[in-house]
C-alpha cells in the first residue's frame, strides 16, 4: 500500500519522522495573505534546511 502523498509525515528525507513539522510554514496563511507563494517557497526551503541539522 502506498503512503498518502498529502501526509506531511511522508517527506522522503524524513523516514523516521524526526522533523519539527509544527514549525513548518503554513502555505494557506501565505496564500490567504496575498496569493503570492514566492516568500512561502523561500521560507519553506529555509525551514527544510534547518531540519537536516
Amino acid at each position: 500500500m502506498l503512503d498518502d502523498p498529502n501526509d506531511y509525515r511522508n517527506h522522503p528525507d524524513d523516514p523516521e519522522g524526526n522533523w519539527d513539522y509544527d514549525s513548518r510554514p503554513d502555505v494557506e496563511e501565505y496564500f490567504e495573505r496575498d496569493g503570492n507563494l514566492d516568500q512561502y517557497d523561500k521560507d519553506y526551503d529555509k525551514w527544510e534546511g534547518e531540519q537536516y541539522k
